[in-house]
C-alpha cells in the first residue's frame, strides 16, 4: 500500500494528501478516501464514489469502484 503525506486542511481546500502517480484529492475527498482505505484494510473491497480522483486512487489501492452516476 502507498504511503501518504498528511498536510493541514484549511477552508481554502488545500490538498491534505500527496501521492506520486495521481492528482491530490481535496480536503473532503481525502477524508472520504482515508476512511475507504482503512475500511479496505479491514476487508471492504468496494467503494461507491463519483469523484474521479477518489475513484482512481481507490482503484490504484486495489478496491473495486462503483460510480453511481454511470448506468
Amino acid at each position: 500500500s502507498q504511503r501518504y503525506a498528511l498536510r493541514s486542511c484549511s477552508t481554502t481546500h488545500r490538498p491534505i494528501r500527496e501521492r506520486e502517480r495521481t492528482p491530490d484529492p481535496r480536503c473532503t475527498d481525502a477524508l472520504q478516501l482515508a476512511v475507504a482505505l482503512e475500511a479496505h484494510n479491514l476487508g471492504v473491497d468496494v467503494l461507491v464514489a463519483a469523484d474521479k480522483t477518489v475513484a482512481g486512487i481507490a482503484s490504484f489501492e486495489g478496491m473495486a469502484v462503483i460510480n453511481p452516476e454511470l448506468p
